[in-house]
């Protein structure tokens, strides 16, 4: 007499799970589609056209006295430790999965 209870109880626990489950997969399905707009909203900017050739061409076309400050104040040295600085941070924020 208690195996059918048994038996709906696992039922409906099983039934209850999935539409746990099911709930969840749709707010992951959302999710990839606002990333997937946001990334199509990305690949249609246009970029500027003095960055289209890139930052090499940009600091080439600098004055030679500017890239001499540059070099002779450490202005390079200090933005890559800088750039340094904040791709440790975000490797150490990915690594933990947000948690720092």
């Amino acid at each position: 007499m208690d195996n059918w209870w048994v038996d709906f109880k696992e039922f409906f626990f099983g039934l209850w799970n999935d539409f746990i489950e099911f709930i969840k997969d749709i707010f992951l399905v959302i999710g990839e589609l606002m990333l997937e707009g946001l990334a199509f909203v990305i690949e249609q900017l246009v970029p500027p056209d003095f960055v289209t050739g890139g930052l090499q061409e940009v600091v080439n076309s600098f004055s030679p006295t500017l890239l001499y400050l540059i070099s002779q104040t450490g202005i390079g040295t200090g933005l890559s430790i800088l750039g340094a600085g904040f791709a440790f941070r975000m490797v150490r924020k990915f690594a933990t999965l947000f948690q720092w």
